[in-house]
């Protein structure tokens, strides 16, 4: 990681998490997967298709690597499971290493 990227992130780790959680909301449907299939399922109705993501760039370990890979199965699981039309947005960073 670059040092502008080093201090962006350690200056929002400072900021109130309400702050940064009312600008992130219009980009993230929320920290749980049953609030990512609330927000697309609202965007199918608009027939319009959703990507889903698992947040994973830091990972540093093969457990955490391991992890990013079943969040990314439930995922899956989860769009065929309630019929969405979405995709899942993988980040190979996140596994590449391992």
């Amino acid at each position: 990681m670059n040092l502008a990227n080093q201090l962006i992130l350690s200056a929002i780790q400072l900021l109130p998490k309400p702050l940064v959680k009312r600008f992130a909301m219009h980009y993230i449907a929320g920290e749980e997967l049953d609030d990512a299939v609330r927000v697309v399922k609202g965007i199918n109705s608009k027939q319009m298709m959703g990507t889903m993501d698992v947040l994973g760039e830091n990972v540093s370990t093969r457990e955490e690597a391991l992890g990013a890979v079943r969040e990314s199965e439930e995922v899956l699981h989860s769009i065929n499971k309630n019929h969405l039309d979405a995709n899942l947005s993988i980040k190979p960073v996140s596994c590449i290493k391992y």
